[in-house]
């Protein structure tokens, strides 16, 4: 199940976000708001994305979204779906996933009780610059947790970008970050604590 064509806002467009909307603007799909901190940020997000209106409103940016992606950092998510819910918008059919490795969809419950299918969608890899994400993110695992229609939503559309869709339960949400950190950054902090190690003894770390 995938809306066809859908009409997406990302609110929070950071690296990641921006990633994800060039790979949803290049499948088809209508980029409709985008929000950052700021609206210069907003713009430079948009001209990547390729479309949407520029806005610091997130309930302005979400109005004529069929998928609204929170990519906010994760202190900001629950107070922004709070923020959304309170809004006089409709949720009932929209679907909101937010893309934290660490929080469940359990911090959108505001916007499921005014009837949206909610999520969490997050891609297993480190995203430091979104022009180089667009092509790392292809055969990457994506987590996806939520209500049943969101789930199925997501597991459609995540191939036609190029990833990989895993299904998780919900409770399962901070293992699934533990083991985003033990493979991503505890790894490389263990890399570099041995080669530092390593050059005091006088080994040439290559």
């Amino acid at each position: 199940e995938i809306m066809r064509e859908m009409r997406f806002a990302v609110l929070g467009a950071g690296r990641l976000g921006q990633t994800l909307g060039h790979l949803l603007a290049r499948q088809g799909h209508t980029p409709v708001g985008l929000t950052c901190r700021t609206l210069r940020s907003a713009r430079q997000a948009a001209a990547f994305i390729g479309g949407g209106t520029p806005t610091t409103s997130n309930v302005r940016a979400a109005a004529g979204a069929d998928l609204i992606l929170i990519g906010t950092p994760d202190r900001a998510s629950a107070p922004l779906a709070e923020d959304l819910a309170r809004s006089n918008l409709t949720w009932s059919g929209r679907v909101v996933a937010h893309t934290s490795g660490a929080l469940s969809s359990v911090v959108l419950e505001p916007l499921k009780r005014r009837g949206a299918r909610v999520a969490s969608l997050h891609p297993l890899a480190s995203i430091a610059d979104p022009r180089a994400g667009v092509q790392r993110l292809e055969g990457t695992p994506f987590a996806i947790e939520g209500d049943p229609q969101s789930v199925r939503i997501l597991r459609a559309l995540v191939p036609t970008i190029g990833g990989v869709p895993v299904a998780i339960p919900a409770r399962a949400k901070a293992l699934y970050h533990l083991i985003a950190c033990l493979l991503s950054n505890d790894l490389v902090a263990l890399l570099s604590i041995g080669f530092e190690a390593a050059t005091g003894l006088g080994l040439n770390p290559r």
